[in-house]
């Protein structure tokens, strides 16, 4: 749950219009989450609606071409890849540095190893005693309004991770690191020592709670803007200038660099726009909602840029348009409670494909159930792309017995 909260508190944000290729790849990922559910005329409806949104965008009419090409129809593919070529958007195999190789993610045999860094946090850095420290006119230090179970939600998930019917994670491969823990150094060693540790056989799951900003927040140049993930000790002027942040970009570059063909991340994030539309600078939203936002093309821009012959997999808690709820009964998010439902699943042993499948039917309806009509659909990103049955297996065990 990156719950990537826009942090518009004590910041005026001002309401960008979308992109061309962002409204065109945010409606691509509905057309691939409308194929992924077995229902392929949604899917070609949403592909018509992106070429029109953005038909003179090359990366487009790429994203199209590869989920008419994993649909079947060839013909629509190759009209799309003439597009993509016209526009001046390279092929994969340009982009990757790979040839693409045939009938998508390739059989990776069993699992030797599993690794999890799962983080979460809900407290925030107080910064009292460096305000009492200022000088009068000194611009104060502001505070990250805390969440609710973001914490809560990674601890309860490890403990799936590790339950030896369920996730059968061995706990010294399992980093887990909420609230106080939760920095910039930290997160990029963890990171560094699933790099190291890793190997092409193994099997790296990534969890993420807790708030972040938006790319429109991110002073640089509009090509290099980058959303972020927000620390225990963030404050709100480093949301702008990064200081202790930790940019979307470098856990892309992360995943990119990691040997293990499975990548598994699992993001529970949401969209407050409406909250910015209205003026609001209140990031907490409505009392249940953890007001959060990503970009629209965070999970296009996590699966990009890897290999070919790689599984990555993301999968996030709602749209680009919806907020993340959560349950004061079950103390925990909607999409992280059901997520851990599904990890049990066939004895504890379910696909990504099962996984999702749960996770789209379930979080809808309870949402909208219990939050008086409010709508949050998980949403699914895979590389290679359109793939509809994806067969890795969080909970299969290891085969390194060491």
């Amino acid at each position: 749950m990156l719950r990537l909260a826009v942090m518009a508190g004590s910041i005026a944000l001002i309401a960008r219009a979308q992109s061309c290729p962002q409204l065109g790849l945010r409606t691509v990922d509905e057309a691939e989450s409308q194929f992924f559910q077995r229902k392929s005329a949604a899917a070609r409806l949403y592909l018509e609606k992106a070429a029109r949104q953005c038909g003179q965008d090359g990366a487009v009419h790429r994203r199209i071409a590869d989920l008419y090409r994993a649909m079947g129809d060839d013909a629509a593919a190759q009209r799309h890849d003439k597009m993509a070529n016209f526009t001046g958007a390279r092929p994969d195999k340009e982009i990757l540095g790979s040839s693409k190789e045939e009938g998508g993610i390739e059989s990776l045999g069993p699992v030797r190893r599993k690794y999890a860094l799962v983080v979460g946090v809900s407290k925030f850095k107080d910064f009292s005693a460096q305000n009492r420290a200022l000088k009068a006119g000194e611009p104060r230090f502001q505070r990250l309004p805390d969440l609710e179970f973001a914490a809560k939600d990674a601890r309860d998930f490890s403990s799936a991770l590790l339950d030896p019917a369920i996730g059968k994670f061995r706990p010294e491969r399992v980093s887990i690191l909420t609230n106080e823990q939760v920095t910039y150094t930290n997160i990029r060693q963890a990171l560094a020592r699933l790099e190291a540790e890793a190997t092409e056989d193994d099997l790296v799951l990534l969890y993420f709670s807790g708030h972040g900003s938006s790319p429109e927040m991110d002073p640089a140049a509009a090509a290099a803007r980058s959303g972020f993930i927000l620390m225990h000790d963030t404050e709100v002027r480093d949301v702008l200038n990064t200081a202790t942040a930790f940019p979307m970009d470098d856990l892309q570059r992360a995943i990119s660099r990691f040997r293990a063909k499975r990548v598994i991340a699992f993001l529970d994030t949401c969209y407050s726009g409406d909250a910015s539309r209205s003026g609001a600078r209140d990031l907490a939203g409505p009392r249940g909602s953890r007001g959060l936002a990503m970009a629209n093309d965070t999970a296009e821009r996590i699966v990009q840029n890897v290999p070919q012959g790689r599984a990555r997999v993301v999968i996030t808690s709602s749209n680009a348009s919806e907020r993340s709820w959560e349950s004061e009964t079950i103390r925990n998010g909607y999409f992280t409670s059901t997520l851990i439902q599904a990890l049990q699943l066939d004895n504890g042993r379910p696909t990504i494909s099962q996984i999702y499948r749960h996770l789209n039917d379930k979080v809808p309806t309870i949402v909208e159930r219990e939050k008086f009509g409010a709508q949050q659909h998980p949403q699914i990103r895979t590389f290679p792309p359109g793939q509809r049955e994806i067969d890795l297996t969080i909970g299969a065990p290891e085969t390194d017995k060491d």
